[in-house]
Order: structure tokens, then C-alpha cells, then sequence
């Protein structure tokens, strides 16, 4: 996923130049990108005469990715010729301008074809998307519309020079369900194209699908106004009932149906007249019609769900309500005053999951005094509860290398003790620093992962808190309510060829620096390199004690990951500053 550079800088790097293709004419158009080693990007659209200019970006290392407009007939490259990030080459900008880059685009391959109706007529508005599959073309994605005649043209289709590469062929359209050529829904024919290329289909007609009718009820009759979902052969369309309450949902494949309706003020209900899915309905083929399939809704049990707070504004507080078994969630919205009303439940058990980090307390279930979910009983004359959310705990630092260099794309990872409790988990920004918000109270632990995109990219050591890089070694701290823990510094190994080892400490101690060799064992006393560096001992040396520290951080002391309570508090308070919300 891209991430864009949005940073405040004084100064920062510029790169200039003109991309054309491979007759040296300009290609207007295109966006170049310049993309860090956390795939943090900047961009520009060349100019009619092919230039651009990317300016204000941090002085670093970047690759630069040349995407041509969806009507240009040059497949997308990373500088000068790759076809994947890791395959571009490293452009440094630093505080000189680089100008006079410049990349050549090849011409890319084109698929052309017309849509048709039963009758035979040109059918527009249909978009035909190709995917390569094969070879260096996978993972390409280009497309088209059709127009009013039913014809298009897919361009930009790669492959490698001289060659073809296999692309699947998929249609969609408001009417119609997605599809593939070949009149399937999936594994359909496949198509060859490649640069230089280019190929027609001919006329398609595409499948029309199924049909699925029915009316929605409530207690007192029709329901007009309601939004139906139906779900066939892994594709979902949304309807709405008419006046008279009936609906008519089309451009599905045919398959298991499953139908649900949602409306206000009524239980959001699954066919026929169930609160979770439990019953389908086969279609019989293509072109059919399923008639009947009614849906019969209760009124709402609502819940009325009122957090205390301190008078803070809480309308950006959102939740879910979960069934006994978490197999259908409701959503609602809190109001200033932290009221939050479900109204679209059946009458029984019911979770709710409240979304409330932004205003100081957790992202968590409602649970009991001993920690549990709690389970609130909605009857169909509803219910109120009044719930009180733990303030939420945050944690903030700063990630950095052995040289005091901040770690930008760092993930920071908080792993709740107890097992009831999921993970958290943010990354470190350009300057290192990282933030967490909402925990829930409890013991964790933390780690810190580096994972490159490209194998030839600097890495990190995974690291624990406070400091080890063994996890048998780390510790647990405890995080009360309201806590904000600040200054938080991990230091992270650089890891130049990825082999878990710290550069530092194989140059200490003569291994190879570039050269994965964590699984040899120069003292043959039956540990692996990388098994002595997470045990501290001597690589060289098969006298060495095992459980001796010879290049990793321990805490001194005796002190145990295990170890809890007010123990725990205490050495928070050494390593971290805390301040405590009253």
C-alpha cells in the first residue's frame, strides 16, 4: 500500500526530468512517483513535453515509478526497466537538485472488442478489465469502458520484449454480475498480448444472470423503503423495496442466495425471518428467476447504551453490537452526550464493542468485573445500560538504530498478557516516533519489526522490550488506567543481510557482514550462529557458557519476565516516564 509523504520540512530534495518513449517522443500525462524504502511517496504529472518536477521531499534513497495515463498505450516501469519495486533502481537526492533523469517506455499491447446485447446491438458502459497472470505481466491490471457501439480497447498490456504473456478477462456493469470471457463466471478463457501487440476478441454477448424477487413484511404489514442485500455465487447486489415493499435484485451468478434487509426502527433480518444466516435458496440456473423470497422483520429490540464520561464530547464514538455467536455485527453512532442507540436488533444476547481511543478511554468490548465480554440481555421491549469505559492507556517513544538514527517504518507491537485481549499496533513515523492509544489496562509486552520490501535493502533485528532480541528475555510492564507513557526508546540492530543477526555484533565477533551465515556453526558446539547471538554467547568459542551474555542486553538484577503486580509498575516507572490521569 502507498503511504503519502506528508511532512513538514524546510528544506528538502528536488528531482527533475522527462519521461518519452522508446521513439524519443514525449509522454505527457504519466505520473512519476518517488517511493522510499517504506513505500512513503511524492509525485508529479509530466507536462506536454514529458517533463516533471518532484521537489520538497526528505533527503533520502527513493525509487522512481513511471505509472502512464490509463489512455496511453506504455506499460507502468520502475526506473530505468524494472517491473517491481525491488527491481528499480536507487536514486539518492540529496541537498543537490538531480535533473536531466529521464525514462523510456516501451509500447505496450492492445485487446479490442465489441458488447453485445441478445439482439445484438452494442452494449456501452461496460467496463472490461484485463489481469495479467503470467510470466512478468501478473499482477498488470488495465481496463476500459465500452461505448454507445459496445466497442473498447484495452491498452498499455505487458510482457517481455519479444514476447506475450497470458491475461484473464473480466466484465462488469451495473446490470450485469461480473464475469469472465468465455461465458463463466470464473476460470475463464484467457487472452495474449504483450508489447507491440495487438489482438481483438470480437463480439462478446455477456450472461445476464439471475433474478431474485420477493417482499419485505413487518409486524403491521409492507415495508417500503427498505434496503435488501443479496448475496449469490460470491458477488452481492443492494436493492430497495417499492412501496408495496417488494423488491427485484439482478446481475447476480447464479448459486446460494442468501438475502438480508436492514431498515430502521426494525431487526436487521436474514432470510427467511432469521437474526444470523441460517437458511438459502438455490437457484436452478442462468437466466432464472427466484420468486417468493420474502423476508419477514421483526420491530427493533433496541438498546439504549449510555457511556459515563467527563462531560467530554463523545459524538465521535462509534460501535458495534455483536450477536451470542459474532456472526453478525450492528453498527450506531454515540451523540454529544455519549448516548448510543441500537435500533436494529432482534430480542437476545448482544456484545457491544465501543470505538472511544480519540476521547481518552479504550477500543474495546464492554466486559465484567473479571474481564470477560459482557453479555446484555435485549428483550423486545429493549433495554438501557449504563457502562462505564476504563480510560484508555497510550504509550509513546521513539524507534532508533545503534547510531541514534530515528527508524522510520518501524511496526510497534503490544501484546496483551491476557489472551482475552488483542494485540495493538502502530508504526514509527520520519522522525521515529510512534504512538499508541486506547489500551485496554493490563500487562504486555513489546516488540519491534523491520520488514523490507526488497532483500537488498537494509533490515533491523526484531527487538523486545527492554531492549533484548531474544523474546525469552523480554519483560512485561503493566498499563493502568488513564496511563500515558512517554519517552519510550527502542534501539533496533541494523541487520544489513537480513540473517537476524546484528551487523555490530557479527563484525565483533568475524562474521560475515552481507553474507547470511546464521545457520553455521564455527565452534561445532551444536548452536548456530543466530542461536548464540539470541543466547548471548561466543560464536568462536564452544566453551562458552550458554547462558552467558556476550553482546546482547539483559536486564541485571535476576529480574524475571515473569514477574507482576507492583514489581512490574516499578520498573515501568525506571524505564518510561508515566503520568497518571486523575
Amino acid at each position: 500500500m502507498l503511504i503519502s509523504i506528508a511532512v513538514s520540512i524546510a528544506l528538502g530534495a528536488e528531482i527533475s526530468g522527462v519521461v518519452e518513449d522508446e521513439l524519443g517522443e514525449p509522454i505527457p500525462g504519466a505520473s512519476v512517483y518517488v517511493l522510499d524504502n517504506r513505500l512513503g511517496y511524492a509525485a508529479d504529472y509530466t507536462d506536454e513535453n514529458g517533463e516533471f518536477t518532484i521537489s520538497g521531499v526528505p533527503e533520502r534513497e527513493y525509487r522512481i515509478w513511471v505509472v502512464p495515463a490509463s489512455d496511453s498505450n506504455y506499460p507502468s516501469r520502475f526506473a530505468p526497466d524494472g517491473w517491481s519495486y525491488c527491481d528499480g533502481d536507487i536514486v539518492s537526492l540529496g541537498d543537490s537538485a538531480v535533473e536531466g533523469w529521464s525514462v523510456s517506455l516501451p509500447i505496450a499491447g492492445v485487446v479490442t472488442g465489441r458488447i453485445v446485447d441478445s439482439d445484438g446491438e452494442g452494449r456501452g458502459g461496460v467496463t472490461v478489465e484485463l489481469r495479467g497472470i503470467q510470466d512478468r505481466a501478473t499482477g498488470v491490471r488495465r481496463s476500459s469502458v465500452s461505448d454507445d457501439e459496445g466497442e473498447f480497447s484495452v491498452n498499455g498490456l505487458d510482457s517481455e520484449a519479444g514476447q506475450v504473456s497470458g491475461y484473464e478477462v473480466r466484465f462488469s456493469a451495473p446490470e450485469l454480475p461480473t464475469q469472465e470471457l468465455g461465458g463463466v463466471y470464473d476460470d475463464g478463457e484467457t487472452v495474449l498480448s504483450g508489447l507491440g501487440n495487438e489482438g481483438d476478441i470480437g463480439e462478446v454477448e455477456l450472461l445476464s444472470g439471475i433474478v431474485v424477487e420477493g417482499t419485505v413484511r413487518g409486524p403491521e404489514g409492507a415495508l417500503p423503503d427498505a434496503a435488501v442485500y443479496v448475496y449469490s455465487g460470491s458477488q452481492v447486489t443492494t436493492v430497495y423495496t417499492d412501496v408495496a415493499g417488494e423488491y427485484s435484485a439482478n446481475a447476480l451468478p447464479p448459486g446460494d442466495v442468501l438475502p438480508w434487509a436492514s431498515l430502521e426502527g426494525y431487526g436487521l433480518t436474514y432470510y427467511p425471518d432469521n437474526d444470523r444466516p441460517v437458511e438459502w435458496v438455490v437457484s436452478e440456473g442462468e437466466g432464472t428467476t427466484l420468486n417468493g423470497v420474502d423476508i419477514d422483520m421483526p420491530n427493533a429490540a433496541n438498546a439504549k447504551v449510555e457511556l459515563l464520561n467527563d462531560g467530554i464530547d463523545m459524538s465521535g464514538v462509534s460501535a458495534l453490537a455483536y450477536n451470542d455467536d459474532f456472526t453478525v455485527g450492528i453498527g450506531a453512532a454515540s451523540d454529544v452526550s455519549g448516548t448510543i442507540d441500537f435500533n436494529r436488533l432482534h430480542a437476545g444476547e448482544w456484545a457491544f464493542f465501543i470505538y472511544a481511543a480519540d476521547e481518552g478511554y479504550v477500543n474495546d468490548f464492554v466486559r465484567d468485573d473479571q474481564g470477560d465480554i459482557q453479555s446484555f440481555t435485549v428483550s423486545d421491549t429493549g433495554v438501557e445500560e449504563v457502562v462505564v469505559l476504563p480510560r484508555g492507556a497510550s504509550m509513546s517513544g521513539t524507534i532508533t538504530d545503534e547510531t541514534g538514527e530515528a527508524v522510520y517504518g518501524a511496526s510497534v507491537y503490544l501484546t496483551p498478557q491476557d489472551d482475552r485481549l488483542h494485540s495493538v499496533t502502530t508504526k514509527s513515523d520520519f522522525e521515529g516516533r510512534y504512538e499508541i492509544q486506547g489500551m485496554v489496562p493490563g500487562l504486555y509486552k513489546m516488540e519491534v519489526r523491520y520488514s523490507v520490501y526488497c532483500g537488498t535493502d537494509p533490515g533491523y533485528v526484531r527487538t523486545y522490550w527492554p531492549g533484548e532480541v531474544s523474546d525469552s528475555r523480554s519483560q512485561v510492564f503493566e498499563l493502568a488506567d488513564g496511563d500515558e507513557v512517554t519517552d519510550v526508546e527502542m534501539v533496533l540492530p541494523l541487520d544489513s543481510d537480513h540473517d537476524g543477526m546484528s551487523d555490530t555484533w557479527e563484525e565483533a565477533f568475524g562474521l560475515s557482514v552481507g553474507l547470511d551465515d546464521s545457520d553455521m556453526d564455527y565452534d561445532g558446539d551444536g548452536f548456530t550462529n543466530l542461536e548464540e547471538y539470541l543466547l548471548g554467547t561466543d560464536p568462536n568459542s564452544s566453551s562458552d557458557d550458554s547462558t552467558a551474555c556476550g553482546g546482547c542486553s539483559i536486564i541485571s538484577g535476576g529480574d524475571s519476565p515473569t514477574r507482576s503486580g507492583e514489581a512490574i509498575f516499578l520498573l515501568l516507572g525506571v524505564v518510561f516516564g508515566v503520568r497518571r490521569k486523575t
